[in-house]
């Protein structure tokens, strides 16, 4: 799915969301926008192209994600060492975390799913689960009802590979994120390495 900066297509810049969020409202528990979107349902405006939706739902809720979905009718596959497999509902660890949930009725919905790592009160960061973010602050709701991970969360996953669309979100995010969730990033990325790019662009 490519939808172009600035694009809506209705009263909504994120009207295009709209059918995932109404399918994964039958999930028995949470999840939220992540990535790019992410980025563009925090600063309310579509800042540029997107070729998919990534949802975050956290590894423990796995079970009820696989059931739901294979009620409604989804197929599952997770991703093993960059190969699409299967997904029977056996559990997933580590380093397996992400599975692509398709509908089989010509239905244009395609979904990956991002296994999260946390519990009831904390999220965890996958590359290093000492760096935490209580869900309050780490899981956020658009004006338009939608959930996503907040931005200080979402930059630091792109932060480790920092490709072009990375690049792009971290200038569309710096100005507005305030203190707190700019400092937390700031002392996540240092924790990991001291000579991040990124990191000059987060002091006071």
């Amino acid at each position: 799915m490519t939808t172009p900066a600035g694009d809506g297509g209705g009263e909504s810049p994120f009207d295009v969301l709209l059918p995932y969020a109404e399918a994964l409202a039958a999930l028995p528990c949470p999840w939220a926008i992540a990535s790019g979107w992410a980025v563009d349902l925090f600063l309310g405006r579509v800042t540029r192209d997107h070729f998919d939706v990534d949802v975050a739902v956290y590894r423990h809720d796995q079970a009820e994600v696989h059931a739901a979905l294979r009620a409604a009718g989804w197929s599952l596959e997770k991703v093993v060492e960059g190969r699409l497999e299967r997904w029977g509902g056996e559990r997933l660890v580590l380093p397996v975390h992400e599975v692509h949930a398709r509908r089989p009725d010509g239905e244009p919905l395609h979904l990956e799913l991002l296994l999260s790592e946390g519990d009831a009160e904390s999220w965890r960061y996958r590359r290093a689960p000492e760096i935490s973010r209580p869900r309050a602050r780490a899981e956020l709701v658009s004006s338009d009802g939608i959930p996503f991970l907040s931005p200080e969360v979402v930059l630091l996953f792109k932060s480790a590979r920092r490709r072009p669309r990375d690049e792009l979100d971290f200038a569309a995010c710096l100005p507005s994120l305030a203190p707190e969730p700019r400092t937390w990033l700031r002392e996540a990325l240092a924790s990991l390495d001291s000579a991040h790019p990124w990191l000059p662009h987060l002091l006071p």
